[in-house]
């Protein structure tokens, strides 16, 4: 599984240029990934963070159509 659930929500808060626009630390936000990940346990078959990962990628999938994310500021779809 590695740190693919790291690595999704990294992406996408680059491509949403989170980092600028929400003026978020980077350091700061990969620490907080890495916390949430650790909670996450390996040996469960299903909900572990490989799902995360998949369930954050199909949000943005979905958040980035057009008629969907022009209806939702930065810090709107950040928190989602």
């Amino acid at each position: 599984m590695g740190d693919a659930f790291i690595a999704v929500a990294c992406n996408i808060f680059f491509k949403y240029s989170f980092f600028r626009t929400l003026d978020l630390s980077y350091r700061k936000f990969v620490n907080f990934v890495k916390l949430v990940q650790s909670y996450y346990s390996p040996t469960n078959p299903f909900h572990n963070a490989l799902h995360a990962a998949d369930v954050l990628q199909a949000s943005h999938v979905y958040l980035s159509q057009k008629d969907v994310k022009e209806n939702f500021s930065d810090l709107e779809l950040c928190a989602l």
